[in-house]
């Protein structure tokens, strides 16, 4: 992706924060992260907690924070349980931070069974990343469509948009997506400003004039002060909390 259009993707997931903190509720949400996506395919999104047990059809469905998905295809998911067979939800225990389905190892009939009937709904191609910090409690979220076009800068700003929209769902819930007072050190700071832009360590090193640990460090402590478990969390929550713009 050439610079002005990583600029472009930076310009619209600005506007895309902006604009989430007008949202009312699940609706405004769903509207606001399809609109951000929709030029890169996606059609459908949802976000929802992640029980600690088996739980009943209804019980499922209510622990869903915003969605525009298929009501036909939710209920047919957990009629049938398909939590447990499903290849995206095992796959995110292991790479929170976001993956392709088309990435998805599928071993299993029944996996394939999940993404297939998916399919009829809508639902070929998606992103998954979970969110594991909202309240102690874990959310995955999904964006999917029929036919997404998404570059590895793309994807690398999905978990930003994702996990803003799940902290304005927790907070229209009145759930503490993370710890009530922060303070951030000016270096803190200004590696997690140069994180917001997509740098690496290794680039946000040779801004900072510091080494890649160093940086690792920094931002480390930025996790740990927010209390999220990773970069893309720790921008999401940092833009909400207005600590960086």
């Amino acid at each position: 992706m050439a610079d002005a259009e990583l600029v472009g993707v930076l310009r619209g997931a600005q506007q895309f924060l902006q604009r989430l903190e007008f949202a009312q509720g699940p609706e405004d949400i769903t509207r606001e992260l399809v609109r951000a996506t929709s030029a890169h395919g996606v059609e459908r999104v949802i976000a929802t907690l992640v029980p600690a047990r088996e739980l009943s059809s209804e019980e499922q469905l209510g622990h869903v924070l915003f969605h525009d998905y298929p009501v036909e295809w939710l209920a047919r998911y957990a009629a049938h349980k398909y939590v447990g067979q499903d290849p995206a939800m095992a796959q995110v225990q292991r790479r929170p931070e976001g993956f392709l389905w088309s990435d998805l190892p599928v071993a299993s009939r029944a996996g394939r069974r999940v993404l297939g009937e998916a399919c009829e709904f809508g639902l070929k191609q998606g992103f998954t990343g979970a969110m594991s910090t909202l309240g102690g409690r874990a959310v995955v979220y999904s964006l999917a469509g029929r036919d997404l076009e998404l570059s590895a800068r793309v994807c690398g700003l999905l978990p930003l948009l994702g996990m803003a929209a799940i902290a304005r769902a927790a907070a229209l819930k009145g759930i503490q997506p993370g710890p009530a007072g922060v303070r951030l050190s000016g270096r803190e700071l200004e590696a997690l400003r140069w994180a917001s832009e997509g740098k690496s360590d290794w680039e946000i090193g040779v801004l900072m004039r510091i080494s890649e640990h160093g940086v690792d460090k920094h931002l480390r402590a930025v996790r740990r002060k927010l209390g999220v478990s990773t970069r893309a969390h720790a921008v999401a929550e940092a833009l909400r909390r207005r600590l960086i713009q």
